[in-house]
């Protein structure tokens, strides 16, 4: 499900959209369709172009077609965890794995762990403002 960025426009906080972010292309990973459903549009809104992957075996076949200016991924999903996925695209793309935000609304440990324990790789937590994610967003987008 690829989807073009808007043009102009208000952005959730008010101001109008960036049109340097216009062509940032981001691909989102989650394996629940409202979320994606969501999260597609606060960043269509934000000016971002986005793409959707309903699992990470998905997220890595996009990879393969479409290079992306970050990814926002869930941590916890089924068959391949979010940390998994993580590695496989360092593997593949370096670049993109240093601008990856993974976002939990689960508690468990033993995967959060494994994510904190690589430096510059932010967890974003469900529920979460969506200024929150916009600033996460920025951030790994400026490295």
């Amino acid at each position: 499900m690829k989807s073009d960025a808007v043009t102009g426009g208000p952005t959730a906080s008010g101001e109008l959209a960036d049109p340097a972010r216009r062509s940032r292309r981001i691909l989102v990973v989650d394996d629940e369709s409202d979320v994606l459903k969501l999260l597609t549009d606060l960043l269509q809104i934000e000016g971002f172009a986005v793409d959707t992957a309903k699992s990470s075996a998905d997220a890595l076949s996009r990879l393969e077609h479409a290079e992306y200016d970050a990814m926002l991924g869930d941590l916890r999903m089924p068959l391949v965890m979010g940390v998994e996925l993580l590695d496989e695209i360092a593997r593949r793309d370096p670049a993109l794995s240093r601008r990856a935000i993974f976002m939990t609304g689960d508690q468990y440990f033993g995967e959060r762990v494994a994510l904190v324990t690589r430096p510059g790789i932010p967890l974003v937590t469900k529920p979460f403002r969506a200024e929150d994610l916009v600033q996460a967003l920025r951030t790994v987008l400026d490295r």
